[in-house]
């Protein structure tokens, strides 16, 4: 008979994101995980068929909780302006605690998928402006929504600090 483990799909996020941020890209493999874990690599595949289904997993995880965040900061913001930057603090939060995963994977060529993913999250974005927009019943254009998001994606990726898009996002929107 097999043994249970209980809650080993937590666990093996928890190690691969441990690996990830104390070894690096390189270092976190499935052996690894599946060491830490006290399981046989097998078993890792069963939940996970590959190293970027699982750091997938992890990321989509974490951003998970940044989008909840923003969520419950947008029923406490006080305006519209704060209102954008506490979105665009968080976009940069999470961006940062990425930054070395996002160069280790483009230096390998991992991300194929990089544009179906983009829009996808842009698209997550326009939602969470959206939102902030209806609670100060500001209305804006679709464009204008998905631009600001646009820009608050590249602002995040080079590092922007957002007193100097501020201008330009009130401008956009």
């Amino acid at each position: 008979m097999p043994k249970i483990i209980e809650n080993l799909q937590a666990e093996i996020l928890l190690q691969a994101k441990d690996l990830l941020f104390t070894e690096g890209y390189t270092a976190m493999t499935m052996r690894a995980v599946a060491a830490r874990c006290h399981v046989a690599i097998g078993t890792l595949y069963n939940y996970y068929p590959s190293k970027d289904m699982l750091i997938g997993n992890v990321v989509l995880g974490d951003w998970k909780a940044t989008v909840w965040k923003i969520r419950a900061g947008i029923t406490g913001t006080e305006d519209l302006s704060s209102g954008l930057a506490m979105i665009y603090g968080y976009i940069l939060a999470f961006n940062d605690l990425y930054r070395e995963l996002f160069r280790a994977c483009a230096s390998v060529g991992v991300g194929a998928d990089f544009e179906n993913r983009h829009v996808l999250l842009r698209r997550q974005v326009e939602e969470l402006l959206g939102q902030l927009f209806q609670q100060f019943n500001h209305i804006s254009s679709p464009m204008a929504v998905r631009a600001a998001a646009q820009l608050f994606l590249t602002g995040s990726a080079e590092r922007w600090e957002f007193a100097s898009m501020r201008d330009v996002i009130e401008k956009i929107i």
